[in-house]
């Protein structure tokens, strides 16, 4: 049903739990989980130390940095025996998701749906509302807000 699964991931504890659905999903199907996180705005990366601000800028420093923090952020997953392949773009979170699934031909999208419910967000624009308007494939929207 499913070969590639795209993800995009900014290091919050929200998108961990989106992530947790698609490593569910890659188990189950055996697809290979494509994580993008676009820098074409400010990122959390989730480091030894807590979590670490990157620069906005997308320079291949940067880029570089935030490679190597997905590495880390992924290896758990891979001992899972889930086939991951980390993207870095110069691109802002929903760009960079778009234009990553369009690429790979990806089968889905995996987004949380942080900011779904917020009217200024809905008028400004959301990763989750960007995606479920402009994908190339079908989208599963998680619900990632916090437990009550």
């Amino acid at each position: 049903m499913y070969d590639k699964i795209v993800l995009g991931t900014d290091g919050s504890e929200r998108s961990r739990r989106a992530l947790d659905h698609a490593v569910g999903l890659c188990q189950a199907t055996g697809a290979t989980l494509h994580l993008v996180q676009g820098l074409g705005s400010p990122v959390v990366m989730a480091g030894t130390e807590g979590a670490i601000a990157a620069a906005s800028i997308a320079d291949e420093g940067t880029i570089s940095e935030v490679a190597h923090h997905l590495e880390e952020f992924v290896a758990p997953i891979r001992e899972l025996g889930v086939s991951v392949e980390i993207h870095v773009r110069p691109q802002a979170g929903a760009r960079a998701i778009l234009t990553l699934a369009e690429e790979i031909d990806a089968d889905l999208i995996v987004v949380g749906n942080r900011g779904m419910t917020s009217a200024s967000r809905f008028i400004l624009g959301s990763v989750p509302n960007s995606i479920s308007h402009h994908a190339p494939c079908s989208v599963l929207i998680v619900d990632t807000r916090d437990p009550e």
